[in-house]
């Protein structure tokens, strides 16, 4: 009986060890299902974040092609006024029409500034 005892109880050690080796597992499982569904919030929640990000880029994007309408119409402006400015120094001879053109156009464009920025102040009105 001395040998079925000591089997019963190497048996018994042998489940007890394998119940603590299963739960040990079973808590490592579960740790590991905690941090992924971590992970899936988080993935979730970048996913979130990229969706108004993109949408935000969308709405940047969409009012893109007004700017760069008016940056073409810029340079074609200044591609015409460079070829007038040739042809009038061609036909004046002088090297510096371009130079008093430009200077021309510059004090121009600082009075329709001047004038932007005096009609931008309120008016007090009178009583």
């Amino acid at each position: 009986m001395c040998a079925a005892d000591d089997d019963n109880q190497l048996m018994r050690t042998e489940m007890t060890g394998l119940r603590l080796a299963v739960s040990e597992e079973k808590d490592s499982l579960q740790k590991c299902c905690n941090d992924l569904r971590d992970q899936l919030s988080t993935v979730e929640a970048d996913k979130s974040d990229l969706s108004h990000a993109m949408h935000d880029t969308q709405r940047h994007i969409s009012g893109t092609p007004a700017v760069i309408i008016v940056i073409i119409v810029i340079i074609i402006i200044i591609i015409i006024i460079v070829i007038i400015i040739s042809k009038l120094s061609t036909q004046s001879g002088d090297d510096r029409e371009t130079s008093f053109l430009f200077q021309r156009l510059s004090v121009l464009i600082q009075h329709f500034n001047a004038i932007l920025l005096l009609d931008s102040f309120v008016k007090e009105e009178e009583e």
